[in-house]
């Protein structure tokens, strides 16, 4: 048989062939195999010809033929996934297309826009030392700016308007001495809360709505 016939030949049936030859030929005949002139005349058990044995190469190698064509189903799965995959990626980006636009609403999808519609100010001044007090009464806001007065001799400490402590040994806040600023997120002003360590010292503040 020459190579190019055996390579149109599937599995199953080039493991006949080769099977054939070995019973036909002198070398590997197994007990029990009578030939005449290179043709099998005769068999005894356990080797009958199309019998036992060859049913059960048949069965097995149907068995790897299933196998080797799922195989086969997944890699080219595989192959077609990669292959999208390199279509997105240039150099060492990934591009990616957004398909659909944006949904409508009011939530921001990272830093768009500021999203603010005015501006207010004021001014806040802690009369007792050691007494909490409110940055301002209830005060729609997206953002606020608090700056320590320039002229304060003591600490102003800006933190939750009901936990917030300037004296040292049990301080809660962020202190802030003479013209130090502080920036936050806000929905209401009324949620900051100021203490000091010396009386009158105050801030003032900017904010966006």
């Amino acid at each position: 048989m020459t190579a190019s016939f055996i390579s149109e030949l599937d599995s199953a049936s080039v493991a006949k062939l080769i099977l054939t030859e070995l019973l036909l030929t002198d070398k590997h005949a197994p007990a029990g195999v009578l030939y005449a002139n290179g043709v099998i005349v005769s068999t005894a058990a356990p080797y009958p010809v199309g019998g036992t044995l060859l049913t059960s190469l048949e069965t097995k190698l149907a068995s790897i033929d299933a196998t080797a064509a799922s195989i086969l189903t997944a890699a080219n799965a595989i192959k077609v996934a990669t292959e999208i995959l390199d279509n997105a990626i240039a150099g060492n980006e990934m591009q990616v297309d957004v398909v659909a636009p944006l949904p409508a609403g009011a939530n921001l999808i990272g830093k768009v826009d500021h999203a603010s519609t005015g501006i207010g100010d004021g001014r806040t001044v802690v009369t007792t030392a050691g007494t909490r007090v409110a940055l301002a009464g209830s005060t729609v806001a997206k953002t606020v700016i608090i700056t320590a007065e320039t002229d304060n001799t003591g600490i102003v400490v800006v933190g939750a308007a009901a936990t917030v402590v300037a004296l040292l040994a049990t301080r809660r806040g962020t202190p802030l001495n003479a013209g130090d600023t502080l920036s936050l997120p806000i929905d209401n002003l009324a949620d900051i809360g100021l203490d000091s360590t010396v009386s009158t010292d105050g801030v003032t503040y900017s904010f966006t709505t």
